[in-house]
């Protein structure tokens, strides 16, 4: 076989292509498609009738948005039409504290076209009591689950509720300080406690701290939003979180795929989604003229006072 960046002698011998689509150029939108070790042959000048075998490394996750703490979100309009009182749906994100001291935040909302507090489908980091909730909010009654850190510490890792979620308690995270956290929901049970179940990575969270159910109405978002930390989005905040890959499936996820969406704590991006038979999107933060990419297109999201920062040491992922 010929060596890395060497040609070969002859079409007998081996040749690979590397291409490091996690580098700056690739971080900066460069070019990134249409690339083959077939047309390198061919580009070469040998026969495009070569017996040749590609082997694709897919796209490393590059990059990533972050909150400062005052007025930063992202937000815009939602076309999927999918009712989330009435049917089945799960939501996958990474998350991050840069918090040094406790703070509230949404991670992700569901809103109407105009945005109340009276419809919002949410998960909510709440401070005071060191908790995660899940809440369907609609017509102003909320269906929620809440589960508090400190009660599940042997999964989340956070233990001491007066410290909470924060830089110095960032609880089980992969070796860069990421948190997985994934929310299911499954429409057909009648309460929050049946309805609703929690993940800290790739492990179920299932100490309940409360679950009050006020009654559920139907709705069908039409804007949505990231990391607008205000209970009434779009609007400011008070903490300082990163996210990134968002992921939104049309179906209650199994363990099985919660822990392979984990991957181990090594952080996918779309071209590695694992294959799951219903209708998905995905936010990734990779390309620099997309700076929040939703695949599907149901989201036209605007960027308004964070920032999007390339991942330090990004390499290949498969």
């Amino acid at each position: 076989m010929a060596n890395p960046g060497q040609l070969p002698d002859n079409t007998s011998e081996d040749m690979s292509l590397r291409f490091d689509i996690g580098d700056s150029s690739f971080s900066s939108g460069a070019g990134s498609t249409n690339i083959s070790l077939t047309a390198c042959y061919e580009n070469l000048g040998y026969s495009p009738n070569q017996n040749i075998q590609e082997s694709w490394w897919y796209g490393a996750n590059t990059a990533y948005y972050s909150n400062d703490g005052v007025n930063d979100y992202i937000g815009g309009s939602w076309s999927r039409s999918y009712n989330l009182t009435n049917n089945d749906w799960s939501i996958v994100c990474w998350l991050k504290t840069n918090q040094t001291t406790k703070a509230n935040g949404i991670f992700w909302s569901f809103a109407a076209s105009t945005p109340s507090s009276a419809y919002r489908v949410y998960l909510q980091y709440n401070a005071s009591f060191n908790r995660l909730i899940a809440n369907l909010r609609t017509n102003s009654q909320n269906f929620l689950r809440a589960f508090a850190l400190h009660d599940n510490s042997s999964v989340t890792g956070v233990s001491n509720s007066s410290t909470g979620w924060t830089t110095s308690q960032r609880g089980n995270t992969n070796s860069d300080g990421w948190t997985m956290i994934t929310v299911t929901y499954d429409a057909s049970q009648s309460t929050p406690a049946a309805a609703f179940k929690m993940y800290w990575n790739a492990s179920e969270i299932t100490v309940q701290a409360a679950a009050p159910n006020q009654g559920r109405t139907s709705f069908t978002p039409g804007s949505m939003y990231l990391m607008d930390l205000a209970d009434q989005a779009p609007g400011g905040n008070n903490a300082e979180f990163s996210i990134d890959e968002w992921k939104y499936f049309e179906t209650v996820l199994n363990s099985t795929s919660v822990s392979n969406l984990y991957n181990s704590g090594v952080i996918r991006n779309n071209s590695n989604l694992p294959t799951i038979s219903v209708t998905q999107t995905q936010v990734s933060f990779d390309r620099a003229s997309q700076p929040a990419d939703d695949v599907a297109g149901y989201w036209s999201p605007t960027i308004t006072g964070g920032t999007r920062f390339v991942h330090g040491g990004t390499s290949l992922n498969k």
